[in-house]
């Protein structure tokens, strides 16, 4: 299911990137990886990238299918004397088996959240262990001190479990600091190192977004999408044709993405490129109709071109799909202005006045040329 699942949506990655005996290593690496963090939960991170090249001769990779192929073999040969240790272990090995990496899709090595559903059956074992010795030491055939030694054992790692999930909620609180603590465990980390980017840049900090976005190519110059936000936040600084030259980049990588079509045109209706903006936002609406970002930019467009009355009705489906939206707002606000509509336009700057102040700051010199 998990193979259908994945390979129906073209999303599986393929044996030419990781062959069979990266797969191994990737199998082996999580098997053990989720032991690992369920008894000791340390360095947790939002993504665990998977390396550009996988090999099974690396460290982890080795020494965690060792431990795998050995904890089978241990529990194999103690099936008669423990048969609930390899019972757990084969639920386990099943449980994990579809996001292993055997069959694998995205850009993650590991993912915390799949240790959920995998690791239940130990928890059964600690769980055991729990009642054999509170049983055993209600019928007085183990010593008083030893019950006492596991209990103390038992409150400490339940303590300090508690005290990391304490720190991790507050790790989760908003993105920068999810990336921010994501880029302290993993340096290397692309992905995490471009979402710190992202961040930066929805405050307009441009630079320190260059910065993380550059550092992002420079661990992994494979993603190329990464090229796309970079051409934003040249943008943003000024430099337009540093901006188109990153942006087709990505769009020459992924020719059918909507947002590098929008991001595209977004530069181009900027500089009165009109009729080459039109063609990328155009074919980014035609494959995603409901990209809210598209519609905007598309509705926006057709208003520059002088058609302002076509882009009203892009808008409004921009409106129904995301209503919280503040460039929505601006973009109807701007459009209603521009069809003499003052008061559906004085309705979107009220409401833009406590959803997106910023926006309905830059809207007042087209309302004051107006009244």
């Amino acid at each position: 299911m998990s193979y259908w699942s994945v390979a129906s949506q073209h999303f599986l990655t393929g044996s030419d990137k990781y062959g069979w005996l990266a797969r191994i290593g990737i199998a082996g690496y999580s098997v053990w990886f989720y032991i690992e963090k369920t008894a000791l939960p340390l360095a947790l991170s939002p993504l665990y990238q998977l390396p550009r090249v996988v090999s099974l001769l690396e460290a982890r990779f080795l020494w965690s299918t060792v431990a795998a192929v050995a904890i089978s073999l241990a529990l194999l040969a103690l099936r008669r004397r423990w048969p609930v240790g390899l019972t757990v272990w084969i639920y386990y090995v099943i449980a994990i088996g579809p996001v292993s990496g055997i069959v694998h899709v995205g850009h993650q090595l590991t993912n915390d959240r799949y240790s959920y559903l995998s690791c239940l059956g130990l928890a059964l074992i600690v769980g055991a262990a729990v009642g054999l010795m509170a049983s055993a030491a209600a019928a007085g055939t183990v010593r008083p001190g030893l019950t006492r030694v596991a209990a103390v054992a038992a409150a400490g790692w339940i303590l300090a479990l508690g005290t990391l999930t304490w720190y991790q909620v507050q790790i989760w609180r908003d993105t920068q600091t999810l990336w921010h603590n994501a880029v302290e465990s993993d340096p290397a980390c692309s992905i995490c190192q471009d979402n710190v980017g992202v961040s930066y840049y929805d405050q307009k900090l441009y630079a320190p977004a260059r910065a993380k976005y550059e550092l992002a190519l420079a661990l992994r110059p494979d993603r190329l999408r990464v090229h796309g936000n970079l051409g934003l936040v040249l943008y943003e600084m000024g430099d337009v044709d540093g901006a188109l030259r990153h942006i087709r980049i990505a769009l020459d990588d992924s020719p059918d993405d909507p947002k590098n079509l929008t991001n595209m045109a977004h530069v181009l209706v900027t500089q009165k490129r009109h009729a080459e903006a039109m063609a990328y936002l155009e074919r980014a609406y035609a494959i995603a109709p409901t990209y809210v970002p598209g519609l905007v930019n598309l509705g926006l467009a057709l208003l520059e071109t002088g058609r302002p009355e076509e882009g009203l009705a892009y808008l409004t489906r921009a409106l129904e799909l995301k209503p919280d939206e503040s460039t929505v707002h601006i973009g109807l606000a701007r459009v209603h202005l521009a069809l003499g509509d003052y008061e559906a336009a004085a309705r979107e700057y009220a409401l833009l006045t406590t959803l997106y102040p910023a926006g309905a700051k830059a809207l007042e010199p087209a309302f004051f040329s107006v009244w």
